[in-house]
Order: C-alpha cells, then structure tokens, then sequence
C-alpha cells in the first residue's frame, strides 16, 4: 500500500488528531515508522473546535474520543475512505453509516475492492 502511495495511485491525509494519536505511541521505534508516513501525506487536515462538536455526536453512536476525532477529520477532509484494522470501528460504521459522512473500512476490505 505504501508504495501506491509513493507512486501517486493513493493520496495520504494526515490529521492533527492521528499526529496527537502518534506522540503518546510509547514505543519509539513504532512511533517513528508512523511518523515517517505522515511525511508522504498531500494533505494535512488540522482540527478546530467544528471538528470536536463532531466528534461529540460521533461519540453518541459509540466512536470512542479519538476514534471520533478521526472521523470528523477524514469527514472535514472530504476524503473517500478511512481505512482501519479495526474492526470493531467498522462494525459500528456499519451500524451508523447513514450518520458518518465518510466510508470506514478495513485495509483488507480496501485492497479486495481495489483489486476487483
């Protein structure tokens, strides 16, 4: 995946709230490799206080706070797919995909559609 990125197929968007999620990694050698993907972002989406008023009614369909932080950004972004390897998040995207303005799906999912 990274490597479409590198080649231009997919653009990166990188958000305040996934550089904060990052800075409390407390294992350094994870937190630098993530860090070094936010270098390949085209796009870098900062928070204000609309995206937290977001994330709050994210937060009453059961996104936890920083899970909700990320979809207020990727939803402010206008951007077409928030990937995870969460399931559980998907799980309950699904379950609430007529409120959550961006398409939440797992990197398998992704690639599977992608590929077809």
């Amino acid at each position: 995946m990274i490597d479409q990125i590198e080649k231009g197929r997919y653009s990166l968007v990188c958000s305040e709230a996934l550089v904060y999620e990052n800075s409390k990694n407390p294992d350094n050698m994870r937190r630098e490799r993530i860090s070094s993907y936010f270098d390949l972002a085209q796009e870098f989406i900062a928070l204000e206080e609309s995206d937290f008023e977001r994330a709050k009614v994210l937060r009453t369909m059961g996104f936890s706070d920083m899970d909700a932080l990320h979809i207020a950004s990727a939803e402010k972004g206008g951007i077409d797919f928030f990937i995870t390897c969460d399931d559980w998040i998907v799980n309950l995207y699904k379950r609430n995909v007529h409120n959550v303005k961006v398409e939440v799906i797992n990197l398998l999912e992704f690639v599977t559609k992608e590929v077809k």
